[in-house]
């Protein structure tokens, strides 16, 4: 039987809502708590060995919820956390002058392993994590396995599992505005008997309506 990765973004917070950067521990707004639960009922149907999730506190509720509906423990990985943006533009405008700068500043240095704009993890230290975690997924006994994570993190696995040929750095900016992932969006991953990858679904979101 072929090895399933199930991935969720978690529901929606206050500050995705209002196009923010935001913290660790941002939880979920009362629309993100509705969104856990209806994701967790698409589980009632769908088999799952492990549940895995992004220590953020965003994440680790809609993992919760999924949890208590197909009765299984909750386990971090710190790997699955969303990449780390600077202090000082947490609460800010994604699209303020401030944040459009950074962002400019991180595509231009998307290759340089040492640069920081201030305390963040860089592109190239978030995709390390993401290659750390797919090999930890290839060594799981699991066959059923989901992962709650985030949104640019999904874009980010989707080079790292799909297409390992190409300059992972290169292929995250371009999915960071070409790929889509709603709250609580469900995306599959399937293991080949070579070993190799398929994408089945990206941003599955019936639940939503």
């Amino acid at each position: 039987m072929p090895k399933k990765l199930y991935i969720v973004r978690h529901g929606e917070t206050a500050q995705n809502r209002e196009k923010k950067f935001q913290s660790e521990d941002i939880p979920l707004s009362e629309e993100g708590f509705a969104q856990a639960h209806d994701v967790a009922k698409r589980f009632e149907k769908i088999s799952l060995d492990v549940v895995y999730t992004s220590p953020m506190v965003r994440a680790h509720q809609t993992a919760q919820a999924i949890a208590d509906v197909v009765r299984l423990p909750v386990n971090s990985i710190s790997s699955l956390g969303e990449l780390t943006r600077p202090t000082s533009l947490m609460g800010k405008g994604l699209f303020e002058p401030e944040g459009m700068e950074f962002k400019r500043l991180a595509w231009e240095h998307r290759h340089d392993v040492s640069w920081h704009f201030e305390d963040e993890a860089n592109i190239q230290e978030f995709i390390v994590r993401h290659r750390i975690f797919k090999k930890f997924v290839e060594k799981d006994s699991h066959e059923r396995i989901l992962a709650v994570t985030h949104g640019l993190v999904m874009k980010s696995l989707v080079g790292v599992f799909i297409f390992p040929h190409l300059d992972p750095s290169d292929f995250y900016m371009d999915a960071y505005s070409s790929l889509y992932i709603s709250n609580t969006g469900i995306t599959e991953f399937e293991q080949k008997d070579d070993g190799t990858w398929v994408l089945v679904t990206w941003n599955d979101q019936q639940h939503l309506g």
